[in-house]
């Protein structure tokens, strides 16, 4: 994680990265965040966002979930890499290309 402008010796250690990372998230009010991937100007992301997000409530999650809309793998990357996100779904033609992001090896 260094850059040419920033010194070695002035980082975080990875572990230490994390563990502030861990921490401002579990600080985050409403629990983790689990996002409907698809495409823009789709209504199916918005619909199924709003039925999970209404059963997390019923079951008294703090939980939310939310609709996000994606049109390249390195933005699906970005969400899936934020602590606040606990899981998502992904639909759409990008389902395909984000599979090739979490290889199965057997």
């Amino acid at each position: 994680l260094s850059t040419a402008s920033t010194p070695p010796s002035k980082l975080l250690p990875l572990q230490e990265l994390l563990n502030c990372r861990k921490t401002l998230s579990s600080l985050t009010p409403g629990g983790r965040q689990f996002p409907i991937l698809g495409p823009w100007r789709s209504e199916m992301p918005r619909m199924l966002a709003t039925i999970c997000d209404g059963v997390l409530k019923e079951l008294g999650s703090a939980h939310r979930c939310l609709a996000e809309p994606v049109a390249s793998e390195m933005e699906i990357r970005r969400l899936l890499r934020l602590t606040s996100v606990g899981g998502a779904m992904l639909i759409g033609p990008l389902k395909q290309e984000a599979l090739s992001l979490f290889p199965i090896s057997g």
